[in-house]
């Protein structure tokens, strides 16, 4: 009787055909996984302006003292507010850096913000994070005179589910 060999690893046909399936897999999903990254960016900037601006409320009104946000060359930051005719010259207390390729826009007057001892802001302000001018993944944040601090869902312009239809408030 004969026995049969038993044939340990991979021909080449078989490397070769496992090579061409990964080939096409790393194909379709780098650029799936490239958008995902840059939306990913875009939410998390956002969250990370929203969570400032509400830091800057809730010290308001933890300190009773009125609290200024201001922005300089795409850095945000939190300042107790100054006495001088500089609004923003107190001293930082957090700040955040807007990555450059970017683009937040903000109604007339909207900045500096100052938050009051009570934690009202004094009028509306609307903020548009996009990437570009892909409004569609773009991200509007607004804070009422209150001083709520609202984001709106991705590509929305109002909590309806209106579609957000430029990068310019």
């Amino acid at each position: 009787m004969h026995e049969a060999k038993h044939q340990r690893g991979l021909t080449l046909v078989e490397l070769m055909i496992a090579l061409a399936v990964l080939g096409i897999f790393i194909t379709v999903a780098i650029p799936s996984f490239s958008s995902f990254m840059q939306n990913n960016k875009l939410q998390g900037t956002s969250n990370e302006l929203a969570g400032l601006l509400q830091f800057a409320r809730s010290l308001a009104a933890e300190k009773s003292a009125s609290v200024v946000v201001c922005e300089s060359s795409g850095t945000w930051t939190v300042r107790s507010k100054s006495t001088s005719s500089d609004v923003c010259a107190g001293t930082e207390l957090r700040n955040f850096v807007i990555p450059t390729d970017l683009t937040l826009r903000s109604s007339s007057s909207a900045l500096p913000i100052t938050f009051s001892s009570t934690g009202t802001a004094g009028s509306n302000r609307t903020f548009i994070i996009c990437k570009g001018s892909d409004a569609a993944n773009g991200y509007k944040l607004t804070i009422e005179a209150s001083g709520n601090v609202r984001l709106l869902a991705k590509g929305k312009t109002d909590i309806a589910g209106t579609a957000l239809a430029s990068c310019t408030p």
